[in-house]
């Protein structure tokens, strides 16, 4: 929903379908494998998860498809649709930590976004909550 609204709003030039099915096979290579932030497991690790929950869900399905090439698009960032999700991706963590309560710029991946809507977004964000609280990981780093 937040892909799509972005599009919609900013009128940005991207394949709306495409971005839909990015999207959603995204996530599910996180029904098997959780949703891992790359603090508590590696990047290799955490891909080796997913692609095999990927294959698993996707295993049964007995009709021509492009959904694992879409999955392998998304993870190796290969069109700028990818591109767009996988920055989505880290913006709705974002948008996430902050309904708990936390301050945006204590929330690490704000650096892997790039696209300039987003990035005015992500300041929105910033400034909505500022002064909230620090993550408990980062208490002992505060600049």
């Amino acid at each position: 929903m937040l892909a799509m609204s972005i599009i919609e709003k900013y009128n940005l030039n991207y394949n709306m379908e495409k971005c839909i099915k990015l999207a959603l096979i995204h996530e599910l290579g996180e029904i098997y494998a959780g949703d891992y932030t790359t603090n508590s497991i590696s990047k290799v690790k955490k891909h080796i998860l997913e692609k095999e929950a990927v294959e698993k869900l996707l295993e049964g399905i007995k009709f021509k498809n492009d959904f694992i090439e879409l999955w392998n698009e998304y993870e190796n960032v290969e069109s700028k649709e990818a591109k767009y999700i996988k920055q989505i991706d880290k913006l709705e963590c974002i948008m996430q930590a902050v309904c708990y309560g936390l301050d945006a710029k204590y929330i690490n991946g704000d650096e892997k976004i790039n696209i300039p809507c987003l990035l005015e977004i992500l300041e929105e964000i910033k400034e909505i909550s500022k002064n909230n609280e620090i993550p408990l990981c980062n208490r002992n780093n505060v600049p």
